[in-house]
């Protein structure tokens, strides 16, 4: 997963790497075929788990700030 890696990520690295794991979530759910309401709400689960993760919301929150800054300057 994203948090507890040994080497320092970037903040684009860090959010690159939680939507590849969301998008390999959403295609082996989409390869399984229909699922039950229960499967699905896990599926959200984990997708809700790795969006929110504290270093995913640190990334982000610092990536839309340099934008801001850089839109000022």
């Amino acid at each position: 997963m994203i948090v507890g890696k040994s080497k320092l990520q970037s903040d684009t690295e860090i959010l690159l790497e939680a939507l590849e794991e969301t998008k390999r979530l959403i295609a082996s759910a989409g390869a399984a075929g229909p699922t039950c309401r229960f499967e699905q709400r896990e599926l959200l689960n984990m997708i809700e788990f790795i969006i929110y993760d504290p270093a995913v919301a640190r990334a982000a929150e610092r990536l839309k700030l340099r934008a801001r800054l850089k839109a000022v300057v």
